[in-house]
């Protein structure tokens, strides 16, 4: 992601991203003055945003690791992510062994790292020290079922009396308290549909009051290999003193199914018109399914053998041990 823009949004707070860019990105400028970074995934789920972000980290030359909190040494390698499902919490420890998962409430969590500072601050003499500040990276995505088209029940009148679209104001307490240097949110693209977007600008007014730099972008999965179109709102958060990364353009065709709101179509991550571009074909599901076996109605195994060998890059790469 080159040529960042460390802009603040100030009178115009969904003008920052800028949307139409001819140059393909990199991320070589994606590094922060540390070598190390640590994450805390909150709303993890069985972990695909924080796997995501760590094998782009690792493109960047920048190793990002799911981070513990309360360790004392001075790189965290200790590994966190926290979700109140715990089959989700079951699975990202079954695919990531190596990170502490917590399954429970981010509310709750968060009142125990508020009670752990307390108890720092209360005892001078205790080894351990406060988890303000330890935390590089917070990335999550906050429930989305009340706000999205499909609930057919949203408070309307009064959008964060919903416990589920409150999490958002939880996941920015959250960041208010750790302070990270970046902060990536993440919702469906009705958060700037329902209730006149209230919830979108609440989430990005509170980053602003913390004093992040921040940027608002709307993403096509489709745009990026994946065989669905499912749009996306992205929120991200810089503190001043780092650089505030670009969203990284589109690098495959879509199958266009709906549209951004025409209020935030300048959001939308794209590249200028009739400016050269090099993308990849649009993917479908058959070049993701095409390598399964065949599954019967009678089926009873759990795990079954590849029957072929992978036939797409998609294949060969979700194969590799580990995500390498």
């Amino acid at each position: 992601m080159s040529d960042f823009s460390s802009n603040c949004l100030g009178a115009d707070p969904f003008g920052g991203i800028q949307m139409n860019r001819s140059k393909k990105p990199t991320f070589s400028n994606f590094k922060s003055r540390k070598a190390e970074l640590s994450l805390l995934d909150l709303y993890s789920g069985c972990g695909g945003m924080s796997t995501g972000l760590c094998l782009g980290a690792k493109v960047a030359g920048v190793m990002l690791v799911t981070a513990s909190i309360l360790h004392q040494s001075t790189l965290l390698i200790s590994k966190w992510a926290v979700d109140f499902n715990e089959a989700a919490c079951q699975s990202l420890k079954l695919n990531h062994p190596e990170v502490q998962v917590r399954n429970e409430k981010v509310d709750d969590f968060l009142a125990l790292l508020k009670e752990w500072s307390n108890l720092c601050e209360q005892y001078a003499s205790c080894t351990s020290k406060s988890c303000k500040g330890d935390v590089d990276v917070i990335c999550g995505g906050p429930p989305c079922q009340g706000i999205s088209g499909f609930n057919r029940f949203r408070n309307f009148d009064a959008p964060l009396d919903d416990e589920r679209n409150h999490q958002i104001a939880v996941f920015m307490d959250t960041v208010q308290f750790l302070k990270p240097k970046y902060v990536l949110m993440e919702n469906v693209v009705d958060i700037l549909k329902f209730a006149k977007a209230t919830l979108g600008r609440y989430a990005l007014s509170r980053l602003i009051e913390m004093n992040y730099q921040a940027r608002l972008g709307i993403m096509a999965a489709s745009c990026y290999g994946l065989p669905q179109f499912r749009l996306r709102v992205f929120l991200w958060g810089c503190h001043p003193n780092e650089k505030l990364p670009q969203f990284p353009l589109p690098s495959h065709e879509a199958i266009t199914k709906g549209g951004a709101p025409v209020e935030f179509e300048r959001n939308l991550v794209g590249y200028d018109e009739g400016k050269p571009r090099m993308l990849e074909k649009a993917l479908v599901l058959e070049d993701i399914l095409s390598d399964l076996p065949p599954i019967t109605n009678t089926e009873e195994r759990e795990e079954m053998p590849y029957m072929k060998d992978p036939q797409t890059d998609f294949q060969r790469f979700i194969r590799r041990p580990k995500f390498r």
